[in-house]
C-alpha cells in the first residue's frame, strides 16, 4: 500500500491496491492518458516467459489479459501456422493474433477463460472481451469521460478520480437476497462485463455487444448409443486435458458425488502418462459431530472408498477445525470488494489455502455439471411430449425410479398437468398467478422479517415490485436444451460464484479450472438426443455410462448427493453460533447499515434463532458483512478527503 500517490500513475495506484496476493511480476503501459498494467501469475509454461501488457513491435497495439486459451491448436490453423511454431506463444499472443485476424469478432472465435483488453491505435479504441461462461471476472467504470477498467472493484475505487458512490439499489436486494441483476454491483458507476459480453470505447462513447449465444437446436445423429457414449468420453477427456496445463502440481477438489470423482479419476490416467499424480482436496467434518442436522452428511467414507478404488496417493481433507466461522469472513472482507451474495467461495477458503501449501496452483472442479452436461434431467418430460416421442414417453414415465411406489396412472397425471400448464396458459393462468402471488408474498414477508429491513428504505427502493419481477421464471414452450441454456444465464445459478470463486482463490494464488464447462463439450452434450440424458428413469445417463470402471459403483448410482459442498462450513456455523452473535454487538452501533437494517432487531431475532439446539442455518453473515463493507466504505472516503 502507499501513503501517498503524488509519484505514482494512475496504472501503478491501481496495480499497487490490486497486489494483495503477491503477483509474481507487475508490469505497466501507459501512452498519453492511456494505460494498462498487469499482474502476473505464473502457472502455464508459457507464462514463464510471458510480459503484459505487451505491445507489438510497431506500437499499434497493446494487450492485458488475464487468460487460459485452449483451443490453441484450432488457432494455430487459422493462423497458417504450425503447432510446433507456436507451442512456446503465451495465451495473450493467440488473443492478439485473434483480434489481428478477426477484429472485434475475435472474442468468438477463443475457448477457455479470458477477460483482455485491447488498445487499437490506428482504429483509437480499447476493445475488452470477458468469457463466454464468465470464470475471469472483469469490472468497468464509464463516468465523466473516464473508462476504467480490473479483475477487482479495487482496483477502479484506488482512483480518486472515479465516483464511487454506493448502489443502494444492489443493497436492498443483498439484504433481502435477491440476485436480479448479472450487470450491478455495491458501486453505483461501477458494473460487471457479463459473461460473454465484449466492449468497445471509442473517443465518449463505449458500446456492450453479447458476442456468443449457446445453440439450443443442433442435432447430431449417431448410428449406436455406444457411439454417443465414446464421443462424449472423448470431448471429456479432452477437456480435462486441457486445463492440465500448468507447471505447478495439479489439484482437484473432491466431494464424494459424481461430477468430482470422474474428473479426479480422468486427470489421474492423464497425468500418468507424464509421470505426474495429482492431488485431491475434500472439505469434511471432523468426529465425532454433536448435532443432528440433514444438512450435516459427511462424504468422508465414500470419498475414502473412491480414493482406494482409483488408486489416488495424494489426498487431503480439511476440516477448519483451526478456524472459525468469524476467521473466513474478515478473509471475505478483505478480498471481496462487495459483501459476498455467495458463499461458497468464503467457505471454500480451507481449499485455497491447502492448495497454495501443497505448491499447486491449479484447482479443478466439477462444479456446473449437474446444471449442464451431467444435468438431473429437468423438463425431460415435457421435451419428450412437444417433440411428440408418445411411447418413449410412456415408457420413461413408467421407469421414474425416485416414484416407484406411485401408480402409473398418477405420474402419467402429474406430467400432463404439467404440460396443461405450458400449453394451456390462459386456462391455468388465473390459477397459477394467485398461488404464484400468494406464495410470493410470504416468502417476501419472511425474508423482510428475518432480514430486519428498514421499512423507510422498503419503501424507497420499490422492493415488493423488484422481487416479484425477480421471481416470475417463465419456461413456457421450452426444450430441455433451452432449460439448460437458461440456467447458465440466469444470475442465481452460475455468475456470482463463478466470479467470488476466482477472486478468493486468486487470493492464494490458486486458478480454479472447470472441465465441464469446456465449450466443445457443452456443445456436444446440447446436439445429443434427449434419451442419451435421461433413460429409464436415470438421469445423467450418458455421463453415469461414462463413469464407468472409472469411481466405484456406489458414486456411479447415487441418485443425488444431498450433502453440503461445504459441510465443514455447516458444522464452524454451529460450533460458533455464540462467537457469532459477540462479534455482531460488538461492531459500532453508529454505522451506515441501520439505513437499511435495524441492527438491534436482527440481532435480537438471531439469538432467538441460535437458542435452539441443533439450528445451523441461523443468518448473522450478511449484517456482519454488509456493515464491514460499508464502514470501510466510508473510512476509504475519509481518505481520500484528508489526501
Amino acid at each position: 500500500m502507499v501513503d501517498s500517490s503524488k509519484d505514482l500513475t494512475s496504472v501503478e495506484l491501481m496495480t499497487t491496491k490490486l497486489n494483495h496476493w503477491n503477483a509474481d511480476k507487475i508490469g505497466h503501459w501507459t501512452k498519453n492518458s492511456l494505460g494498462f498494467g498487469h499482474l502476473m501469475l505464473y502457472n502455464t509454461p508459457e507464462s514463464l516467459t510471458e510480459s503484459l501488457p505487451f505491445v507489438t513491435s510497431n506500437n499499434k497495439l497493446c494487450i492485458t489479459a488475464d487468460a487460459r486459451i485452449d483451443n490453441r491448436s484450432t488457432l494455430s490453423k487459422e493462423f497458417n501456422l504450425t503447432i510446433n511454431s507456436t507451442i512456446n506463444k503465451p495465451d495473450s499472443w493467440f488473443i492478439l493474433e485473434a483480434y489481428k485476424k478477426w477484429g472485434s469478432n475475435c472474442a468468438s472465435k477463443l475457448e477457455g477463460d479470458f477477460a483482455f483488453a485491447i488498445w487499437d491505435a490506428e482504429k483509437n479504441k480499447i476493445y475488452c472481451a470477458r468469457d463466454q461462461i464468465g470464470i475471469k471476472p472483469f469490472y468497468y467504470y464509464f463516468n465523466n469521460g473516464i473508462f476504467a477498467f480490473a479483475t477487482e472493484m479495487k482496483g477502479i475505487t484506488a482512483l480518486k478520480e472515479v465516483d464511487n458512490s454506493l448502489n443502494t439499489q444492489w443493497i436492498s436486494d443483498y439484504v433481502l437476497n435477491i440476485r436480479a441483476n448479472r450487470k450491478y454491483t455495491f458501486y453505483k458507476h461501477i458494473n460487471r462485463l457479463e459473461a460473454a459480453h465484449q466492449i468497445c470505447v471509442e473517443t465518449d462513447t463505449l458500446k456492450i455487444k453479447k458476442y456468443w449465444e449457446l445453440n439450443t437446436q443442433s442435432k447430431l445423429i449417431l448410428a449406436t448409443e455406444n457411439d454417443y457414449i465414446t464421443a462424449f468420453r472423448k470431448k471429456l477427456d479432452q477437456a480435462i486435458a486441457k486445463r492440465l496445463r500448468s507447471n505447478w502440481a495439479i489439484s482437484s477438489e473432491l466431494s464424494g458425488g459424481l461430477d468430482s470423482s470422474v474428473i479426479v479419476a480422468t486427470a489421474k490416467v492423464i497425468l500418468a502418462k507424464t509421470e505426474r499424480q495429482i492431488t485431491t482436496i475434500s472439505d469434511v467434518m471432523p468426529f465425532p459431530i454433536p448435532i443432528k442436522d440433514p444438512a450435516l452428511i459427511d462424504e468422508r467414507s465414500r470419498i475414502n472408498n473412491f480414493l482406494q478404488f482409483a488408486k489416488v496417493k495424494k489426498f487431503h481433507f480439511v476440516t477448519g477445525e483451526e478456524k472459525t466461522i468469524v476467521d473466513s469472513l474478515d478473509r471475505a472482507i478483505k478480498i471481496h470488494d462487495e459483501p459476498p451474495t455467495k458463499f461458497i467461495n468464503v467457505t471454500a477458503d480451507l481449499i485455497y489455502e491447502k492448495t497454495q501449501e501443497i505448491n499447486s496452483r491449479v484447482l479443478l472442479s466439477g462444479h456446473g455439471g449437474d446444471d449442464i452436461v451431467s444435468n438431473k434431467g429437468s423438463f425431460f418430460y415435457e421435451d419428450l411430449f412437444f417433440s411428440r416421442k408418445w411411447r418413449t414417453l410412456w415408457t420413461e414415465i413408467k421407469s421414474r425410479k425416485s416414484h416407484q411406489k406411485t401408480p402409473n396412472f398418477i405420474k402419467l397425471l402429474g406430467v400432463i398437468k404439467s404440460i396443461l400448464n405450458l400449453t394451456l396458459p390462459s386456462i391455468s393462468n388465473y390459477v397459477d398467478k394467485k398461488i404464484f402471488y400468494r406464495k410470493s408474498f410470504v416468502a417476501l414477508k419472511e425474508k423482510i422479517w428475518t432480514a430486519s429491513m428498514n421499512p423507510t428504505h422498503y419503501e424507497k427502493q420499490e422492493v415488493e415490485k423488484r422481487f416479484f419481477n425477480h421471481r416470475k421464471l417463465d419456461y413456457r414452450k421450452k426444450s430441455m436444451n433451452e432449460v439448460i441454456a437458461a440456467r447458465i444465464i440466469h444470475p442465481i445459478m452460475l455468475h456470482y460464484r463463478l466470479e467470488y470463486c476466482n477472486l478468493s482463490a486468486a487470493h492464494n494464488k490458486v486458478e480454479i479450472r472447470y472441465p465441464l464447462f469446456d465449450l466443445p463439450l457443452i456443445e456436444f452434450y446440447m446436439s445429443i438426443p434427449t434419451t442419451m440424458k435421461v433413460k429409464l428413469g436415470v438421469n445423467r445417463y450418458i455421463y453415469r455410462q461414462v463413469a464407468k470402471e472409472l469411481i466405484t459403483e456406489e458414486i456411479r448410482t447415487l441418485p443425488t448427493k444431498h450433502s453440503s459442498s461445504s459441510p465443514s462450513h455447516i458444522w464452524r456455523k454451529f460450533r460458533d453460533k455464540k462467537l457469532s452473535i459477540e462479534i455482531l454487538k460488538k461492531l459500532p452501533k453508529e454505522s451506515l447499515v441501520n439505513e437499511y437494517i435495524d441492527r438491534d432487531t436482527y440481532i435480537e431475532r438471531m439469538e432467538k434463532l441460535i437458542a435452539k439446539k441443533d439450528y445451523t442455518n441461523y443468518g448473522g453473515k450478511r449484517l456482519y458483512l454488509l456493515q464491514k463493507k460499508l464502514d470501510e466504505h466510508i473510512l476509504n472516503n475519509q481518505k481520500f478527503i484528508s489526501e
